[in-house]
């Protein structure tokens, strides 16, 4: 959107900022306009956009609970004094919606381009139900791997969807939309399924000891169902799949949601015997309190870390920080995005248990996976990689 120019009829203009807030305590969304009269400047409201995302960014402590609260903004301005106030409110809340579109904390400002953006938007929810509806999804795998021995610790369950015209999606491209749409609950609920069934098939086809892991990812959605201990039980249930072969991963961030529930329920699946990751470990609300307030078996140390591995002393020296507290409070520490010889030797060097990545993995489908154990099997290392293995694509 343009300001207006000198000489123009309009001399100033009229914007407005369309926000909606969420916190993750009741986990709804409000959604609430602030309208900026007389400006000269477009950048003010830029300005105040950025205020509002700052202030919201912080966790604050309510009722003896941290809670984390966000706000995804959309900006339109009139500066002709023509169009119509409904036109100003729909081009803000087009603007808000690709906003949110794009991750928590954003602003985005509205233009003409934007409008066809969000129409897209609407139409991949739609395929997404579709999707749900007529099982176009599917599961890739990525082994997580010891570093002493080379032996396979656990499969991670990728999700995947086979989209009919747009071809192989990963989750960047659909699972933003999932979360914000609801779906993400039936869809969590089928990975677990699936996932569950596939680590049993390999466990009696594949026999090690111990019992080779499946591991799945759950969102906040998720973990906010009151269903999902139910959910998680069955699963394994009708798969046969016992429950301590089963990891959940969660991210900190879902972590901020309603504190005490969510301890509940992760203290109830853990009493089951499922193991809990912390995945991401050292990145967003990272907080050395949710080692002490949730019943967490495994750190996965985000890859940022690892990568950095060479380049500069301070990423080391943190994951030599998370390892030595990790290792003093009994749990596995897991390296992600190993993608060198150097970060896998560094990490293991530092006491690190396993790893994960493409240098000793990519993220295989059903079929490649069971070739891969096979092989394996066949060699006579069990469920051993070589260390310096690497998978093709």
């Amino acid at each position: 959107m343009q300001t207006p120019s000198a000489g123009s009829p309009s001399s100033s203009s009229t914007w407005m900022i369309s926000r909606r807030s969420m916190t993750p305590l009741a986990m709804r969304w409000a959604t609430s306009a602030v309208l900026l009269r007389n400006m000269e400047d477009e950048q003010i409201a830029h300005r105040v956009a950025d205020r509002i995302t700052r202030q919201l960014a912080p966790p604050f402590a309510l009722g003896g609970k941290e809670i984390a609260m966000h706000a995804s903004i959309g900006i339109a301005g009139l500066v002709s004094g023509q169009e119509a106030a409904d036109d100003l409110i729909r081009n803000a809340d087009v603007a808000m919606y690709i906003a949110k579109s794009k991750g928590k904390a954003r602003y985005v400002e509205y233009e003409a381009s934007l409008a066809s953006a969000a129409q897209d938007r609407m139409e991949l929810e739609h395929d997404l139900r579709v999707a749900l509806d007529e099982k176009q999804f599917v599961l890739h795998y990525q082994p997580v791997v010891m570093l002493e021995s080379g032996a396979i610790h656990s499969l991670e369950a990728l999700v995947r969807w086979n989209h009919p015209q747009r071809g192989m999606l990963y989750p960047a491209s659909f699972i933003g939309v999932a979360e914000q749409s609801g779906m993400i609950v039936e869809l969590g609920s089928w990975v677990l399924q699936q996932a569950a069934r596939d680590g049993r098939r390999w466990q009696v086809r594949y026999p090690g000891t111990p019992a080779m892991q499946i591991s799945v990812n759950i969102s906040g959605r998720q973990l906010q169902n009151p269903e999902l201990i139910t959910e998680v039980l069955e699963a394994i249930d009708a798969a046969g799949l016992d429950p301590q072969s089963l990891i959940l991963e969660l991210t900190e961030s879902v972590l901020m949601a309603d504190t005490e529930p969510v301890a509940h329920t992760l203290q109830e699946l853990r009493s089951r015997g499922i193991r809990l990751a912390l995945d991401d470990f050292g990145t967003g609300y990272s907080s050395l309190g949710h080692l002490r307030d949730f019943p967490v078996d495994i750190l996965k140390m985000d890859r940022s870390f690892v990568g950095g591995i060479g380049s500069g002393l301070a990423d080391g020296a943190i994951l030599r920080a998370i390892i030595g507290l990790a290792n003093t409070l009994g749990l596995m520490t897991i390296g992600e995005g190993i993608e060198r010889q150097e970060q896998l030797a560094a990490l293991n060097a530092m006491g690190c248990h396993a790893g994960q990545g493409f240098y000793l993995a990519k993220p295989l489908d059903h079929d490649a996976m069971d070739d891969l154990l096979a092989s394996c099997i066949q060699s006579g290392s069990g469920r051993q990689l070589r260390p310096n293995w690497r998978m093709s694509a």
